[in-house]
């Protein structure tokens, strides 16, 4: 699978100490990463037996990601910088460490890491909620779970010869998902307070999943060990920005205990402090999501990604705006995830709409 033709842009105005091929603005659209993941996503499908491909095509409503039927998976977020990670990461046409690369390698090599980072992030999504038995009533997703991993793994190995040397691969990032969630399981039913590091340590757990095939590709690209360094903690940073994001606007199902409420607990305070002590942290967390954000605008400046930069700067100041807000008004950040949620169904029923 080639890697779509995409323009240049005027860039910043610097000659080009490379000819054509080293145009630093070269990216990747949106569009271009969103036919991407639906083509790897069918790719998948086609492999199934027949009875599991409508299960198969159902998977972002059946997993509760949206409310609208037959929704492709590079529209199930506002835009596609999650599941385009490797895309984003690549998108210099001279990505590669020497002038003659051969540009076929170099497309296999993104469309595996493309292939292995949306079917892992699948698999990481059925996983979670599998795990946590939000599937009971529907066993056929999780027979799923051995094609996903089966296709996540063959594709990760196609990515080059240094993925064998990538430290975190796919099993152990599942296996961090899963002792995320019994972690975070258990603090509910603790009575006491949990501080953020604790906090912290569960949300790098979740994230792994992210930087295998990212990891992979930096190595097939034949990026230094301090690019590759850079790549890695961009990948992570962007993870934890929405985790943290995410938590904090998240209002508590019936049977579980929000984030914020858990780093709230304080022996002996009433209602009244610990409904104060859950908006401060609402508001900390957002701090934290910004922070990691802005650091991922900074390893994303350094490898001369100017598109992940200006996402991850904006992805930074929404989280900013909101930690302001919660402060000011609690529920901003609740009231704003539900928001967003509707304006993102409407325009899948107004794709999807049949």
């Amino acid at each position: 699978m080639s890697l779509p033709k995409v323009s240049t842009g005027a860039g910043d105005g610097r000659a080009s100490a490379r000819p054509e091929r080293a145009r630093a603005d070269a990216k990747i659209t949106i569009a271009s990463a969103a036919a991407m993941i639906n083509r790897v996503v069918a790719q998948f499908i086609e492999t199934l037996p027949a009875p599991r491909r409508d299960v198969a095509r159902q998977l972002p409503l059946y997993l509760g990601l949206t409310a609208v039927a037959w929704t492709r998976w590079a529209d199930v977020y506002p835009d596609t910088a999650l599941l385009a990670l490797p895309v984003w990461l690549a998108s210099r046409r001279d990505a590669f460490a020497t002038d003659d690369a051969d540009d076929e390698a170099r497309d296999a090599s993104v469309s595996a890491a493309v292939t292995a980072h949306v079917l892992g992030f699948i698999h990481g999504q059925v996983t979670r909620q599998t795990h946590e038995r939000r599937l009971a009533a529907n066993d056929r997703v999780a027979e799923l779970l051995p094609a996903l991993a089966q296709a996540r793994d063959a594709a990760f190995k196609r990515v080059g010869p240094g993925a064998r040397l990538v430290e975190l691969g796919y099993d152990d990032a599942a296996q961090a998902l899963v002792s995320a969630i019994d972690l975070e399981h258990a603090l509910t039913r603790r009575a006491h307070a949990h501080d953020l590091a604790l906090y912290g340590e569960v949300v790098r757990r979740k994230q792994r999943l992210l930087l295998p095939a990212c990891a992979a590709l930096a190595r097939a690209l034949e990026w230094s060990k301090r690019r590759r360094f850079l790549a890695d903690d961009l990948v992570a940073q962007i993870g934890v920005g929405l985790q943290c994001r995410a938590d904090a606007a998240a209002r508590a199902p019936a049977t579980r205990v929000s984030w914020s409420e858990l780093l709230a607990r304080k022996p002996g305070a009433d209602a009244e402090q610990l409904t104060r002590r859950a908006q401060v942290i609402r508001a900390r967390l957002l701090d934290i999501s910004s922070d990691a954000f802005i650091r991922a605008a900074w390893a994303a400046r350094r490898l001369e990604l100017p598109e992940l930069e200006k996402w991850s700067k904006r992805q930074g100041e929404t989280s900013a705006d909101l930690a302001a807000r919660e402060e000011q008004h609690p529920g901003s950040a609740a009231r704003w995830a539900e928001e967003s949620q509707r304006r993102l169904e409407a325009r899948q029923r107004e794709r999807y709409a049949r």
